[in-house]
């Protein structure tokens, strides 16, 4: 269960986001504060008292798409969604090794609206080290 997991908070995702405009360029800054606590708090989502998300794939699948979708930075949202799921494995013990470049292709997809959760989940368990 994810109860032991190490979660990102909100200062962890703005630190990634400010490290990726330093690192990359682009406009720091957060657009919408709101829809950055929903997508930090929605990986910890519960119904009935059972968890939505309940492995590191699904919680990193779910940091990935809402940071990307909610567009809570004024720039680089989705490199600070990708590079927060990546961080998020790699804290928990797993690693995602991509040699073949299929997560760029993948952000791009989520911001075009083509796949959602699970097929980003069905991505990162391939590359799953």
């Amino acid at each position: 269960m994810n109860e032991n997991y190490r979660f990102l908070s909100e200062e962890d995702i703005l630190y990634i986001h400010n490290n990726q405009i330093n690192l990359y360029g682009g406009e720091s800054g957060i657009r919408s504060q709101e829809l950055l606590n929903s997508a930090v708090s929605h990986v910890r989502t519960e119904f009935a008292g059972v968890k939505l998300y309940k492995n590191l794939i699904e919680i990193a699948s779910a940091y990935i798409y809402h940071i990307c979708q909610n567009h809570c930075f004024i720039d680089g949202n989705k490199r600070t969604a990708l590079v927060a799921g990546l961080v998020f494995l790699n804290l928990n013990g797993l690693d995602i090794l991509d040699p073949e470049e299929k997560l760029y292709q993948m952000m791009l997809d989520i911001t075009e609206g083509k796949i959602g959760k699970s097929e980003i989940q069905k991505i990162l368990r391939q590359l799953a080290n």
